[in-house]
């Protein structure tokens, strides 16, 4: 398993966390393990590109953990409808 891959796994066990975060409405915690993850994605493609270290594994990985990690995220807004009275959304009747 090359770096790549292993910063792949570990933005994927991040989820499990970020969720954890997100139930708990430590949100801030929640930003800090999405931020994160974002960063191990953006670090791991380029990783990738530069040392030539693409592979099968990693090409399966990665959208999956993005994937993932987006669907997470996707709880985030429930939680914080009620603290954001009035915030336009997309998802809010009459809209």
């Amino acid at each position: 398993m090359n770096l790549p891959n292993l910063l792949t796994l570990i933005r994927i066990l991040l989820i499990p966390l970020f969720v954890i975060l997100i139930i708990d409405k430590s949100f801030l915690w929640a930003l800090i393990v999405f931020a994160l993850a974002g960063i191990t994605d953006g670090i791991d493609g380029l990783i990738a590109r530069i040392t030539h270290q693409r592979t099968e594994l990693g090409a399966y990985l990665d959208p999956i953990a993005d994937k993932l990690l987006l669907s997470a995220d996707s709880l985030r807004s429930p939680s914080l409808r009620r603290f954001l009275v009035g915030w336009p959304s997309l998802s809010s009747p009459g809209i």
